[in-house]
């Protein structure tokens, strides 16, 4: 599942990354830019997607949703990506940093949810 933080309305590098993970067998999800994360929460609950992808091209974006970000990703796998993964959400808090370009990104989650897969966890 792939959207903009609150706010964030920049989301050609997300539509990017996810054409890369497309192009790499995964089924996206795109709720697309100023994503509210209630909404985000509600299309997970749907979904149970095996991850969510959080995008902001701001980095001040991150701030106020901080501690809703934890607490999400104590309940789904989360990724966070673009300049707000820079100095966002520590990765110790549960939450993958995306902070390559969209297709070497795409490759590692790919590579990660194979990983998994191998490990006996369920992926896409």
């Amino acid at each position: 599942m792939l959207a903009c933080l609150p706010g964030e309305r920049h989301d050609l590098g997300l539509l990017a990354f996810g054409l890369a993970l497309r192009a790499r067998g995964w089924r996206i999800v795109y709720l697309g830019p100023d994503a509210p994360l209630d909404t985000v929460e509600d299309a997970c609950g749907r979904v149970h997607p095996d991850l969510v992808v959080l995008s902001a091209a701001a980095r001040e974006r991150v701030r106020p949703v901080r501690d809703e970000l934890r607490g999400f990703a104590a309940r789904w796998r989360l990724a966070l990506g673009g300049a707000a993964a820079q100095d966002g959400v520590p990765e110790s808090d549960g939450v993958l940093l995306l902070t390559g370009d969209p297709i070497a990104e795409a490759a590692r989650i790919t590579a990660l949810a194979r990983d998994h897969t191998t490990a006996g966890e369920v992926t896409a």
